[in-house]
């Protein structure tokens, strides 16, 4: 399950990328803000949420940049080029990671209307 939160902008656009590009039913899309979505951020005691990309995948939960590439691996190229970026240590790729979630809402334009992944 890859957690977004729908009133992002960038999150919106990204949701409808992995909707389009990502294999058949390898990755369901859930709103941080809905009822699964609190659920799932409780049971893996996931802290600081808001505007994060999390991907829980194999019992664990992923955040910032170890989502991200964990998520891109499963994508055609060009999009799993992001990957190169593996070559940087953690902590470089996750302030890269931080600097674009901090600005996000500058970067991309507002969406109309809160984005909906069908959960509760």
């Amino acid at each position: 399950m890859v957690l977004l939160d729908a009133q992002c902008p960038l999150c919106t656009r990204l949701g409808r990328f992995l909707t389009r590009h990502a294999p058949p039913g390898r990755f369901e899309l859930v709103p941080i803000r809905c009822e699964t979505g609190q659920r799932l951020i409780d049971q893996y005691a996931i802290p600081d949420p808001e505007g994060s990309f999390i991907l829980i995948d194999t019992g664990h939960a992923y955040t910032k940049s170890a989502a991200v590439f964990r998520v891109t691996r499963h994508l055609p190229a060009p999009a799993r080029w992001v990957l190169i970026l593996k070559i940087f240590p953690r902590s470089w790729t996750d302030a890269i990671y931080d600097v674009i979630a901090r600005n996000r809402r500058r970067i991309f334009e507002t969406p109309l209307t809160c984005a909906r992944y069908d959960h509760h």
